[in-house]
């Protein structure tokens, strides 16, 4: 497993196929994040965080949650960062 940190701006993690196991998020303000199934900010996030400020913490150690074609964070709105944790 390894993860990526990611400042507040938008980051592909990768752009292979990959599992999500988990990620810490520290916004500042209020704050929309999307996470792609995809290389860039296209299509239906997987994941939609939102809401003011806040510290938020997931992680599935068993299974994890495939991506198929990459791994991209938008940072829609606000300021955030944190570290994704992926293999």
């Amino acid at each position: 497993m390894q993860y990526t940190t990611f400042p507040s701006s938008n980051t592909l993690v990768t752009s292979n196929r990959s599992i999500i196991h988990g990620f810490a998020i520290r916004a500042t303000v209020t704050v929309v994040i999307n996470i792609y199934d995809a290389t860039s900010a296209t299509g239906t996030p997987v994941f939609r965080i939102s809401g003011p400020t806040t510290d938020t913490v997931f992680y599935d150690s068993t299974k994890g949650i495939p991506f198929n074609n990459g791994i991209f964070i938008e940072i829609a709105s606000g300021t955030a960062s944190g570290s994704i944790f992926w293999e």
